[in-house]
């Protein structure tokens, strides 16, 4: 029983690397290469990132949950949907892809060949390193806003993200708004893997920090307004739960919990919904249990 759940194990993570790596592969290259086409505006590039993420997701969602973004799988850990023993897995996968979809992008356009900046983001000309910085932590936010009230369990039922294809739909619509914003700005990064991987390529490491700092910080924000303000059940006592119940779970109402009973309170009203996230959540939750038992 213990080999077939590390078999099991084994899997599951195999799957976690290779869609995480073959979503990011896809995002990054038809975002370096949709900047070298004869007829390119910011408009056509913002169409062509948020097409890409879009697909990324509908093809990799019940593989990975297709976070494609390392700060997506943060916040998803921060917030106990992914198991933390998961996070490096998931970031390595996403390295691992924008770094082949960097290098297809450039083998397959001469364009993007002889551009030394290929890739790179950067501040606009006449735009500040801090102004850049602002961008990219209000982009950040806004897109993990999006992200966690899509993926929201408590939510009601008419207002959450209830298939893949709703999810996809909703990340690739704010993606793409916000680069046709940002692009002119900051370069629209909002993901620390999108603008590291082609850096390190290039060695060209101007305002690096810009693209890492801000959607760190835009992520930061953005857990403590989901969970606070817009999680149906923001109180105290989530908060708590969060930080100290070892089976916390997502689908639970916690501020319902009374002083006499400690043991937490369903809320009746909601309808079950199962993302791809909650799906992977529950699988490994599962497996762990047979380990146990055997």
């Amino acid at each position: 029983m213990r080999s077939l759940c590390s078999l099991d194990e084994l899997r599951n993570a195999s799957r976690i690397f290779v869609g995480e790596a073959f979503a990011t592969f896809l995002v990054l290259s038809a975002t370096i290469l949709s900047q070298y086409v004869s007829t390119t505006n910011n408009s056509f590039v913002a169409f062509s990132v948020g097409a890409a993420v879009y697909t990324a997701i509908w093809v990799v969602g019940p593989v990975s949950g297709a976070n494609i973004n390392p700060m997506v799988t943060l916040a998803n850990v921060a917030l106990r949907r992914i198991p933390p023993q998961y996070l490096l897995l998931y970031w390595l996968g996403q390295l691992v892809g924008a770094l082949l979809g960097f290098l297809f992008a450039l083998e397959i356009s001469h364009r993007a060949k002889q551009d030394p900046l290929a890739g790179i983001t950067v501040p606009a000309p006449g735009v500040t390193d801090m102004e850049a910085f602002g961008c990219e932590i209000f982009m950040t936010f806004f897109l993990l806003t999006s992200v966690l009230s899509g993926l929201e369990e408590l939510r009601p039922s008419d207002w959450n993200a209830t298939s893949g294809v709703g999810m996809a739909m909703i990340v690739g619509v704010v993606t793409a708004l916000m680069v046709g914003i940002g692009k002119p700005i900051s370069g629209a990064g909002m993901n620390p893997t999108r603008s590291l991987v082609p850096a390190l390529m290039l060695k060209h490491y101007r305002a690096l920090w810009v693209y890492i700092v801000g959607p760190l910080l835009g992520t930061l924000a953005a857990i403590i307004v989901h969970e606070f303000i817009f999680c149906p059940d923001a109180s105290l006592a989530r908060l708590r739960a969060l930080l100290t119940k070892r089976e916390f779970s997502r689908h639970v109402a916690y501020k319902e919990t009374t002083d006499a009973d400690e043991s937490p309170v369903s809320i009746s009203s909601v309808t079950s919904r199962m993302s791809s996230i909650h799906l992977l959540c529950n699988q490994n939750l599962a497996t762990k249990r047979i380990c146990m038992q055997g």
